[in-house]
């Protein structure tokens, strides 16, 4: 393939066909071999695939197939992406993205190889500014807002070259924030889509007050959009991860920003994310730093992350009923109370469930740690139904399958408080009919 190439450079055609059998040979081969990998650089693969992209720029099928070649070869191994970049591989990459800004094919991979050199190589990062790479993967995201792929490896990218003092500053200045603000709104199901963002918007925010406050300003949403990653993709690690990072950058040194955290759910979700991923160290160093820059001289968020079980051992405080209960501040906000009142149970559950529209339920349901069968006041109410029927009738009706209508008064005198105070037939009747309860 190589010297098909080498000596026919002034043909399209043949280069586009010597492109084309390099993907199969090297995006399907050499990407998961080593071996093959480094016999086709050994040969020379690279040099000739970017000079052929540099000749016939103008050539779809070759820049979509060079740049897959590319993807394949050179993405997954440091020195190869260095031979890339000291080859013009950068410029060529780039050369193909501008000229072929419809192709979709042509931006995704494009946006894949360049995210993947600036990873860990500050030289890269500025060479990739210089030749107009941030740019051409801002375009291709404005032009391909409805591919996944491309808005997925196009955050994945920008969040490769904002590791950079200089490079936040381009990214910020030519709609970078909104570009994947808006990637993350509108493919909220795609996990790794969310990750990347949160991954650029936290690299964004480092160390510029001016880009904190962009992220945070209402006209660009990117506050609830880190937020409603964590909530939606609560079991990726990955998602937590980023999300706690992309929050303690926001936080940092910026006070309206952590207002906006607080009111968000922010503390919530960055509680719930280790409390889910205790194992996972990334989620706890990250959130913990941001608590940590969340709670500085802010005392509404200091009682926040209490509430949210933030210190100790994740149980919430502050927000309890009564003993074993404890009541979500975001079932509170709810416009319609129900009658029951009880937190953990299942039927003051069901109860809340009805008043609550979707977005206030997948809160309630993502604050609930514990959940009995039977709470304190339905204890009460089981045991006083249970002994008017028995006084009344003889049929001896299965307590689990009788009615009950709301308790007038409150929990019965003894009953969930550790003791029971009364006769031993009532203290039969108790574990009799909250035997279930009791386990719970």
């Amino acid at each position: 393939i190589v010297a098909a190439m080498r000596h026919h450079e002034d043909s399209a055609k043949v280069q586009a066909a010597a492109c084309w059998a390099a993907c199969w040979a090297l995006g399907h081969v050499a990407a998961h071999d080593t071996t093959n990998r480094n016999l086709v650089c050994e040969a020379g693969g690279l040099e000739v695939v970017i000079t052929a992209m540099h000749r016939h720029q103008e050539d779809r099928v070759l820049q979509t197939n060079g740049c897959w070649a590319l993807v394949g070869v050179a993405a997954h191994n440091a020195a190869f992406r260095q031979r890339f970049v000291e080859d013009q591989g950068i410029a060529a990459v780039v050369s193909a993205m501008k000229h072929h800004k419809n192709e979709g094919y042509v931006q995704e991979f494009g946006c894949r190889m360049l995210g993947h050199v600036a990873v860990d190589s500050a030289a890269n990062r500025s060479r990739i500014a210089k030749d107009g790479g941030i740019g051409a993967v801002l375009g291709a995201m404005r032009a391909h807002e409805d591919d996944i792929k491309v808005q997925e490896y196009g955050c994945w990218a920008l969040g490769s070259f904002a590791d950079d003092d200089s490079n936040r500053t381009i990214i910020a200045e030519n709609g970078g924030i909104k570009a994947v603000v808006l990637a993350m709104r509108a493919h909220k199901e795609r996990s790794k889509l969310q990750a990347y963002g949160c991954r650029t918007l936290g690299y964004v925010a480092t160390d510029s007050t001016a880009n904190r406050t962009r992220i945070g300003e209402d006209a660009e949403g990117g506050i609830p959009a880190v937020v409603g990653a964590m909530l939606a993709h609560s079991k990726k690690s990955y998602v937590q991860a980023y999300g706690c990072f992309a929050l303690l950058k926001l936080a940092a040194d910026h006070a309206i920003n952590r207002i906006r955290i607080g009111e968000e759910g922010g503390i919530g979700a960055v509680v719930s994310a280790m409390l889910t991923h205790a194992d996972e160290s990334k989620v706890q160093e990250n959130g913990c730093r941001m608590l940590g820059n969340t709670a500085a001289n802010n005392a509404n968020n200091r009682h926040r992350i209490g509430e949210e079980g933030g210190v100790g051992d994740g149980e919430p405080q502050g927000s309890h009923q009564s003993a074993g209960e404890w009541v979500p501040d975001a079932w509170a906000r709810s416009s319609r109370q129900p009658s029951h009142q009880a937190s953990h149970c299942r039927r003051g559950r069901d109860q809340y469930r009805s008043v609550c529209d979707d977005t206030l339920w997948g809160e309630v349901k993502r604050r609930m740690v514990r959940v009995q069968d039977v709470c304190p006041p339905c204890r009460g109410e089981r045991a006083r139904a249970d002994e008017s029927r028995r006084g009344g009738s003889n049929r001896g009706d299965s307590p689990r399958n009788a009615a009950l209508p709301h308790p007038p008064q409150g929990p019965a005198q003894g009953i969930g408080g550790g003791r029971f105070s009364g006769s031993r037939e009532q203290e039969a009747q108790r574990g009799h009919h909250c035997q279930a309860a009791d386990k719970a």
